[in-house]
């Protein structure tokens, strides 16, 4: 599913238009949230019509989710031959770009947007759903290398340590940092969640 949509018929769309409007947008999310945004607001600060914003986009969370792509890493999946650096990889390319920055002060992380249904809808269909699948490969090769066990249940592992991304931004608004992310995925690959047989 896009997030961006197409021209009318006999209609151009102005990419500096719609470049400025996506990051007019990301300026009130990371000061306001996705509660706080509003379209007049975004359009004023562009000088533009609310209309040129629907044209693109139908809805607000379809905004929100064209913002959040800005910031989805597409680097290629890791195979360093470590289960432990590969998450750790992973798990920094999924952090959209916000916590390995400088400190933002008193900006809303991005990731805050996910806890809203429809955005989460639109991403899952996209990046989200690709991510996963690729945390799926790397801890295949992990089981294949004898890393952790086949029964080790690959959606709770890679639940455990965005989880804790996620917490940590977004509760605790903590700047996260590569070693970090390597205790927590260290911890973890030690002692994997295994699938639950009935």
């Amino acid at each position: 599913m896009t997030t961006t949509a197409k021209p009318g018929p006999g209609r151009t769309q102005d990419a500096d238009l719609t470049d400025r409007i996506l990051r007019a947008a990301e300026q009130s999310l990371r000061a306001n949230g996705f509660s706080g945004l509003r379209m007049e607001q975004v359009a004023a600060e562009v000088g533009c019509g609310k209309t040129a914003i629907y044209r693109r986009w139908a809805t607000r969370e379809e905004l929100v989710a064209a913002v959040i792509m800005l910031f989805a890493d597409p680097a290629e999946e890791p195979d360093t031959g470590s289960l432990v650096e590969d998450l750790v990889i992973h798990q920094g390319q999924s952090m959209i770009n916000q916590s390995y920055q400088d400190n933002q002060g008193e900006d809303r992380p991005l990731w805050g947007v996910l806890v809203e249904p429809k955005v989460r809808e639109i991403l899952y269909a996209g990046v989200l759903s690709e991510r996963r699948d690729r945390g799926r490969t790397i801890i295949a090769r992990g089981v294949s290398r004898g890393d952790v066990p086949p029964e080790t249940d690959a959606d709770a592992l890679l639940d455990m340590i965005a989880g804790f991304a996620f917490y940590r931004t977004n509760v605790r608004n903590e700047r996260l940092t590569p070693e970090m992310f390597r205790q927590v995925a260290s911890t973890v690959v030690s002692a994997p969640p295994l699938r639950i047989t009935t």
